[in-house]
């Protein structure tokens, strides 16, 4: 018969990934492509019309080609201070 302990120690554990998990698919925004080992994003050919929140912070090369995004405010970009490289080509 399993302890109770122990099934603790297992939803625990459970809850834990599952929540690791959600916050890694969270950080990248709907119809983008993140890859935090290669620290880039790719939105491309989405039909978007803005810049999409929630990019990651780690984002080094950020593409959003081959989109409709006809303005690009002040604001788009806050808190990505380290892209070093962006396209925006096709929009």
């Amino acid at each position: 018969m399993v302890s109770a302990a122990l099934l603790r120690v297992a939803c625990v554990t459970l809850c834990v990934l599952l929540r690791v998990r959600s916050a890694r698919s969270a950080s990248c925004p709907a119809g983008c492509e993140c890859s935090e080992a290669a620290q880039t994003v790719k939105c491309v050919s989405k039909d978007l019309q803005e810049i999409p929140s929630g990019i990651p912070a780690y984002t080094r090369t950020l593409f959003i080609t081959g989109n409709q995004v006809g303005r690009i405010g002040p604001e788009c970009f806050t808190g990505l201070d380290n892209v070093t490289t962006l396209s925006l080509s096709n929009n």
